[in-house]
């Protein structure tokens, strides 16, 4: 906390922002940007960052700012150009809506992972509800979400089947464009239930099945086999998420992929360790 806070002269900023970029976060995701080429470069646009630069600016311009790209801005004597083409990015960015902010900050990581470490921070640092988790923007309630997904997904680098199922659970209910949350529930839920196929050897299991072998071959509480068995009773019931849509489907909201997906991480985390 800094002085101004402590003495009570400026407040402290407690809910994370789920709907916009402060003016302090976007210049502090923006000075992410250029100390990174700073950093990694020694100095502005030399001719051997131009291609890499290139292909970012390009990518920006062409999908971000939707203005048509030049061969000759790209071409030149002038380090390629491409300090004025930052320019334009830097006006274009400052004044863009915060979501499309946010898609030039993801982009970037697209393009180099080491921006992501220094963009969650900045992030962190601005008490915003979004974090970087293997390369995607996704919402939060709090860091500890955050860290249990990121640990499924190094924890299952040795399970495919798990690991694919997590990841595709994360891409679509971190698209900020098109979320899919009842498919993220439906990922989630197969992460887990792929994960109890391998450890019983019962390929052709359900959840349930195996969770009932997981609780008396591997000693799984009783208490956690209820409840997850009653989680996927929830997503299984007529009109549950994994059922085919009808006009007694159950109304599916970002609350609930997010719950789900963080509490399976959790699970798939829990019955790694467990179980060794």
């Amino acid at each position: 906390m800094r002085f101004s806070e402590r003495i009570g002269e400026t407040s402290v900023k407690v809910e994370l922002e789920k709907k916009g970029v402060s003016k302090k976060l976007r210049m502090d995701l923006w000075n992410v940007f250029v100390n990174r080429i700073l950093d990694e470069y020694g100095k502005w646009w030399s001719r051997a960052s131009s291609k890499t630069q290139a292909d970012l600016f390009r990518k920006v311009m062409s999908e971000h700012m939707d203005r048509a790209v030049h061969t000759s801005q790209f071409i030149g004597d002038n380090s390629f150009g491409l300090s004025e083409i930052e320019d334009q990015i830097r006006i274009w960015y400052f004044d863009a809506p915060w979501y499309q902010a946010l898609d030039f900050v993801e982009t970037c990581v697209e393009y180099d992972y080491d921006y992501m470490g220094k963009f969650n921070a900045a992030l962190s640092k601005r008490n915003s509800a979004y974090r970087f988790i293997d390369g995607q923007l996704t919402e939060i309630n709090s860091e500890d979400e955050k860290v249990e997904i990121e640990t499924a997904l190094t924890n299952t680098d040795r399970y495919t089947p798990v690991r694919t199922h997590l990841k595709q659970a994360l891409a679509l209910y971190s698209d900020r464009k098109q979320p899919d949350y009842r498919n993220s529930i439906k990922e989630s839920i197969s992460a887990v239930e792929a994960l109890a196929k391998i450890i019983t050897g019962q390929e052709k299991a359900t959840l349930g099945q195996a969770l009932k072998i997981l609780e008396k071959k591997h000693h799984l509480p009783e208490s956690l086999k209820k409840a997850f068995g009653a989680l996927y009773g929830y997503t299984s019931n007529e009109g549950g998420v994994r059922h085919a849509l009808t006009e007694n489907s159950t109304e599916v909201h970002a609350e609930e992929a997010r719950f789900i997906l963080v509490t399976c991480s959790a699970f798939v985390n829990y019955l790694i360790v467990k179980l060794g």
